[in-house]
């Protein structure tokens, strides 16, 4: 291995083929297996690189070449839309570019901070630097988590449970262990300081990591749920069509779903396109549909203001009492340039639950889903809306935040999915929205199991590793210095 790795033309093929395993990972329906293993030829790669700019350039390599597969998503998604060649290309730098930073600093981090080290805890350097640049690329991004690889896991249950430990960098850094276990053990086979620590160790917390998210499955979810309503559909989204029979339309589908027993009725994000000089004849209208019906109900609605636009969800009691007035938090870059987004968060409280209020993209970020849980949210009610190959995928992404906060997510999207998951990630009932008419979904949403240690302590885990890859940077930079 060594032989033919110290060959550069070996070297660039080791990290096309990270590359390319990393469109499988970063793609809408990631297959899972792969993210285990794809990190591999290119830590085997960059260990034997000869300067700093073979180091550079095949980690850019392998980045770009990972995110190709998302960068083909924005372009198809922006260009559907008919907008010039032009701002398809603005666009596609926004979105798409910003993904190839965090493997592009994963490897030239460890890279320096590893070096020549033979210490037994090698093992652990690559998957503690993917943990704090997953960490820190999330709280800088204005997408959130939307590039973390722990999306690759949603379909291992045991997995992700461990996102109620540390997130998504926990997942990552658990990911990431066996190839880095891997790479050691090719490099240096036995040659690695106490070789049964170095390779037991990793062993170690691979199989705790499945024990306790095999026995945190193993727990029954609460008896008590809300039975829950949604309404989602396909059809022409612009404002005229918001305005006109749809909105009517909306209101007869959440009809026919109201039976003895419902207690709330979940319409998309946007679903209605309002003036400020409509906003109190609508309101009007849908507390007079909740009186008349006897069900909360929970609309999403687009406001233009005279300087701006708002994204809101309102909350309406079986009364007719407007009990929630949620203002969407985080907004699409560039594409929301005309919303103002909302800071205060909204609790509800039907039958003795607390429900939280969040839209969409909200859920990209665990610091909110973590504001609710800390509230004392058991179920989080989302108004969606999607772009129809990614409904399934951020569905996903969604459910992780119930994970992380013990909480049941509930989430009606437009151009997506209707959904309903418990703590735990399991999906109590699913369904696509509507091609051609508004599709309907009900179901018991399981209240949620309450705070979680990720909950209570906040990115901990994150921040060690952060600490951690300093800290390494640090003795790395020493060595250097006597090195020289």
């Amino acid at each position: 291995m060594n032989a033919v790795m110290e060959k550069p033309f070996w070297r660039w093929v080791g990290a096309g083929a990270t590359g390319i395993g990393l469109t499988f990972v970063q793609c809408l329906d990631p297959l899972w297996p792969i993210a285990w293993l794809a990190p591999l030829p290119l830590l085997l790669a960059v260990r034997f690189t000869r300067s700093n700019r073979e180091l550079v350039g095949l980690a850019l390599f392998a980045a770009l070449v990972g995110q190709a597969s998302m960068a083909v998503y924005y372009f198809n998604s922006f260009a559907s839309a008919s907008l010039n060649p032009f701002i398809i290309a603005v666009l596609m730098a926004v979105f798409a570019l910003p993904g190839v930073v965090p493997l592009f600093a994963m490897i030239v981090i460890w890279r320096w901070a590893a070096g020549g080290s033979r210490h037994f805890l090698l093992p652990f350097a690559f998957p503690v630097v993917a943990a704090a640049v997953d960490f820190l690329f999330a709280a800088v991004s204005p997408n959130g988590t939307l590039g973390s690889w722990a999306y690759s896991q949603m379909q291992v249950l045991p997995v992700i449970q461990i996102a109620s430990l540390g997130g998504t960098p926990i997942i990552v850094f658990l990911v990431s262990l066996l190839s880095s276990t891997f790479a050691v053990a090719l490099m240096l086979g036995g040659k690695v300081e106490r070789p049964r620590l170095a390779y037991g160790l990793p062993l170690a917390v691979l199989v705790a990591a499945l024990t306790f998210g095999v026995a945190r499955l193993s727990q029954a979810p609460l008896a008590r749920s809300i039975e829950v309503g949604m309404a989602a559909t396909d059809i022409d989204m612009t404002a005229a069509a918001l305005n006109g029979p749809s909105a009517t339309n909306y209101r007869s589908a959440a009809a026919r779903m109201v039976t003895p027993g419902t207690q709330i009725i979940v319409l998309p994000e946007m679903m209605e396109d309002l003036k400020e000089r409509d906003v109190i004849q609508a309101k009007a209208r849908y507390a007079g549909w909740t009186r008349q019906h006897r069900v909360g109900l929970l609309v999403g609605v687009n406001i233009g203001k005279s300087d701006h636009r708002e994204n809101r969800a309102w909350f309406f009691d079986e009364n007719g009492a407007m009990r929630g007035d949620y203002s969407k938090e985080h907004l699409i870059p560039l594409i929301n340039y005309e919303f103002r987004p909302g800071h205060d968060l909204s609790i509800v409280v039907v039958d003795g639950a607390r429900l939280g209020v969040a839209i969409c993209k909200d859920l990209d970020f665990p610091s909110l889903a973590r504001e609710y849980a800390s509230l004392g949210a058991q179920v989080l009610l989302v108004p969606a809306l999607d772009f129809d190959a990614d409904g399934e995928w951020h569905a996903r992404m969604a459910v992780l935040r119930g994970v992380e906060q013990g909480m049941s997510i509930v989430r009606a999207a437009n151009d997506g999915l209707m959904s309903v998951s418990d703590s735990f990630g399991r999906i109590a009932a699913e369904a696509p929205s509507g091609r051609t008419s508004i599709a309907t979904l009900k179901a018991r949403a399981p209240l949620g199991i309450g705070q979680t240690i990720y909950g209570r302590f906040g990115d901990i885990f994150g921040w060690l590793c952060v600490v951690l890859t300093v800290l390494a940077s640090i003795l790395a930079f020493g060595r250097w210095r006597r090195a020289r």
